[in-house]
């Protein structure tokens, strides 16, 4: 193992989804929400089984991104990394302080159809508690952004607008499939900005920190 991960240094920063996964079940299991979610907007937004689909391909979205940086540029997917597990870090943190959840969630008919079936046992799977900020929300728009600027990948335009249209259908299935209100969703597209501008500014302190070292 060890030799394997001074080959495979990068590989290490897997290792946070196995810290995620515990934190987050830890609060599946114990977090009472102390608030719930709801606007006038989620009443008008009907339950739409097929959105299953989008849905499940958030986690082929996010690992098939996370896979292609990781063999093409270390430090694309160092930059990826920092995106995710910064914004999902600050996520758990809110979840376990601020506890919340929703009730927006249909009563589901058993055998009523294959869609109706994976969204009952999504339900099975994923409480209606701690979700506000969507993390589903707030990956998907760390992949997008990725792709949009990444230099393997920005120029390629039928990329960028397939991306675009995930995005889209993404955001669409948590608030159809009832798993978020759109105010989850808000707050993840708030956190997102606020993520991105600070490792910007980061960046951009520590590209004038080596001017200023080559010109001394």
């Amino acid at each position: 193992m060890k030799e394997f991960l001074r080959r495979n240094k990068y590989a290490a920063l897997f290792g946070y989804f196995i810290i995620y996964l515990i934190w987050f079940r830890l609060l599946e299991l114990h977090a009472v929400p102390i608030f719930y979610t709801h606007c006038k907007l989620d009443d008008l937004i009907p339950f739409c089984a097929w959105f299953i689909i989008p849905y499940l391909l958030w986690f082929a979205y996010v690992g098939v991104t996370l896979g292609t940086t990781y063999f093409r540029s270390k430090p694309e997917f160092c930059r990826l990394c920092a995106r995710l597990f910064s914004g999902m870090t600050i996520c758990l943190i809110i979840y376990t302080i601020f506890p919340s959840g929703q009730l927006l969630r249909p009563a589901l008919v058993e055998d009523h159809g294959l869609m109706v079936n994976l969204v009952s046992k999504l339900y099975g799977l994923d409480s209606s508690t701690n979700v506000c900020p969507s993390i589903h929300v707030y990956n998907t728009l760390c992949i997008h952004y990725t792709l949009c600027t990444w230099e393997q990948t920005k120029n390629k335009k039928w990329l960028k607008w397939s991306s675009s249209l995930l995005v889209v259908l993404i955001a669409a299935s948590t608030v159809l499939l009832k798993q978020h209100s759109v105010i989850d969703g808000i707050a993840a597209v708030a956190l997102w900005i606020v993520i991105e501008c600070a490792l910007q500014w980061a960046v951009s302190k520590q590209k004038q920190r080596q001017l200023r070292e080559l010109s001394i």
